[in-house]
């Protein structure tokens, strides 16, 4: 097919210490958006076929923000909030859009407001720290159903340090016995931290599609395996909604520090090390807020082919 003729969808390709996204920026190109980016989303996120990425980022205008920003999972399901794709959007604006201020105000599509504040050094892009609002432990919230037929814990916490439920620790077998208490937390998408002994890739791919494929969990879940090295700092892996394990999940890290400092094994300052390299998390006492800093790198960019048909 000729060049001229051939029809392409710019982006860019970005990683929060190795969480890899494809970003399609349509701040000014808004017939991008009247695409189906559900069925996009997972050729273009594909590894083999496709550009490959964790999650697609779509951004677009907004008359009350910055931009907007919808996240894509890599099998074309909704993400909610992506915390280390949230910064790499916060260079994409510097880099390619010229933002000058010192906070980037983003709209994350179904979740709301997330400020993000930029770091510079020499003027340039160095590191981005995130608001990443309040964390919710309420069934509804998280959403987590530990009885479907149970309502009258929709105001109380969902699961805060409770036993493994019993069916995860028969499916993973002897896997389980590093396994300790499970702690859920929504940080605008749900999230299932099990602390354990030792954390590897092993346990997280055992332990992820089980609790994935639990009814009680209605929109699946982010889950962590999790340890406490000391009073600031705590190591992951983790296995996404959409994409199984990454290297970091940024949501996921600060669901992580909350659930350190809820079983009062965390300081709320602390650093946590996932796969990728390290985040610093705090969460607010004055405000419950949490926050998050991190790096966000550019990778490259191109143009991905559309099909003929």
């Amino acid at each position: 097919m000729p060049a001229a003729s051939r029809k392409v969808i710019p982006f860019s390709k970005y990683h929060g210490l190795g969480n890899d996204f494809v970003v399609i920026d349509a701040l000014h190109s808004p017939a991008l958006l009247r695409k189906d980016w559900l069925t996009l989303s997972r050729a273009m996120c594909d590894r083999r076929l496709g550009i490959g990425a964790d999650e697609l980022l779509l951004l677009s205008a907004s008359q009350t923000h910055d931009v907007t920003m919808r996240v894509f999972n890599a099998d074309g399901t909704d993400g909610g909030m992506c915390g280390n794709g949230i910064r790499c959007i916060a260079r994409h604006m510097v880099e390619t859009h010229a933002f000058k201020r010192d906070i980037l105000r983003v709209d994350v599509w179904g979740v709301g407001d997330r400020p993000v504040r930029i770091h510079r050094e020499k003027a340039r892009f160095a590191a981005a720290e995130v608001d990443m609002g309040e964390p919710a432990f309420t069934p509804a919230a998280v959403p987590f159903a530990p009885s479907l037929a149970n309502t009258k814990l929709h105001d109380e916490p969902a699961a805060i340090n409770a036993p493994l439920p019993a069916a995860l620790r028969k499916q993973l077998g002897a896997h389980a016995r590093s396994l300790t208490t499970m702690t859920c937390v929504s940080m605008g998408n749900p999230h299932a931290v099990l602390w354990c002994t030792n954390p590897t890739r092993e346990l997280v791919e055992l332990a992820g599609p089980i609790l994935q494929r639990a009814k009680v969990f209605p929109k699946s879940v982010n889950v962590h395996v999790a340890a406490i090295r000391s009073r600031s700092h705590a190591t992951m892996w983790t296995y996404e909604r959409g994409a199984g394990v990454t290297l970091a999940c940024g949501t996921g890290a600060c669901a992580v520090l909350v659930a350190g400092v809820l079983a009062k094994r965390l300081s709320r300052q602390a650093t946590i090390t996932v796969p990728g390299g390290d985040l610093r998390v705090r969460w607010d006492a004055a405000t419950s807020r949490v926050f998050k800093t991190g790096p966000g790198a550019f990778v490259f960019a191109g143009e991905y082919g559309l099909s003929s048909k």
